[in-house]
């Protein structure tokens, strides 16, 4: 043969194997049962704190002096949830309320209430109370005159002191005193060990006064602990009195007192975490996808409150993570 007749096979050569390719697709259908593998999968997570609050916001409107809701509220409580979002167990749940930050001049003083902080009108209630609740953080402030009346029954040199009227929304009005220490020196201040607060026993309201803090009064124990900023005070459930099982925080310049229970903030520092009754107000272990669902919030704002708006106020929650 020529050269040519020799390319011509060799093409029809290469086109029976093409054709015989496409011709028996039963040939595919073998090889792809043949035909296997696999692949493993890892997922790793990163290690994560973090919990979510709901709602973000309260507000309650309307909220009428002398009560804790309005007129078809009466009793207006807010749920709180917490979800740990995170990757860790969590624990030791507690709170900071910044009414101590906002509300820095003396509001009964000025009549306005944007000097008042929200945060000062709102009682908080954890998951294994069914019916107590106690303040998220109430500053109450000096008033500067003497009552009509009053007995102040200051100790022996006494030069730095302040008294006041602890409100509740039910209408009851306890006359507090606190009176300086000296730190162990000369210094008239109230964040000492020596330092001094009574609260009366005894209302003054609508139907009488009660003014005297010579007798039936509930005396603080000696301070738990200072810092830079306040004493530490405390009442249990043997001093009694209508601050019972709270803790109350007296500022250095003796000018007013902040109420509190779940507050843990700035253990030995600044902040208020080593009263003797300051709590967490969740001790369990909360796993990654778990809620606290029974948490509640409701308003209590005491008669003679000014109209208006008071300060926005932040409520932080806080949390640590359980290693174990």
């Amino acid at each position: 043969m020529g050269s040519g007749a020799a390319r011509s096979l060799v093409f029809m050569a290469l086109s029976v194997v093409l054709l015989s390719l496409v011709l028996n697709p039963a040939g595919f259908a073998a090889m792809k049962e043949d035909a296997n593998d696999s692949l493993t999968l890892d997922v790793n997570i990163t290690p994560r704190a973090a919990i979510d609050v709901l709602p973000t916001s309260i507000s309650w409107v309307q909220i009428i002096p002398g009560s804790n809701g309005t007129a078809s509220e009466p009793d207006d409580v807010e749920n709180i949830s917490i979800k740990n979002i995170g990757s860790f167990n969590l624990t030791d749940f507690y709170l900071d309320i910044n009414t101590e930050d906002i509300e820095t001049t003396n509001p009964v003083a000025s009549g306005q209430i944007t000097d008042y902080a929200a945060g000062g009108f709102v009682l908080f209630r954890n998951e294994t109370e069914s019916l107590r609740y106690f303040h998220a953080g109430r500053l109450e402030w000096n008033i500067t005159e003497v009552l009509a009346g009053e007995n102040l029954d200051l100790s022996a040199g006494v030069v730095n002191f302040s008294h006041g009227w602890y409100r509740m929304a039910s209408g009851n009005e306890y006359l507090w005193k606190v009176e300086n220490g000296t730190c162990g020196g000369a210094l008239a201040v109230c964040n000492c060990t020596d330092a001094n607060l009574v609260i009366s026993e005894l209302p003054e309201n609508s139907t009488g006064s009660s003014r005297d803090l010579s007798a039936n009064i509930a005396t603080a124990p000696t301070p738990a602990a200072t810092n830079v900023n306040w004493s530490l005070f405390h009442y249990n459930s043997s001093q009694g009195g209508p601050l019972q099982d709270h803790c109350v925080a007296v500022s250095r310049d003796c000018t007013k007192i902040f109420i509190y229970k779940y507050d843990k903030t700035g253990a030995g520092s600044s902040g208020f975490g080593d009263c003797m009754e300051s709590e967490y107000f969740a001790e369990e272990k909360l796993e990654p996808g778990e809620r606290l669902d029974e948490l509640k919030v409701k308003p209590s704002v005491p008669y003679g409150t000014p109209a208006g708006d008071a300060k926005t106020t932040t409520l932080a929650i806080f949390t640590s993570i359980d290693f174990n």
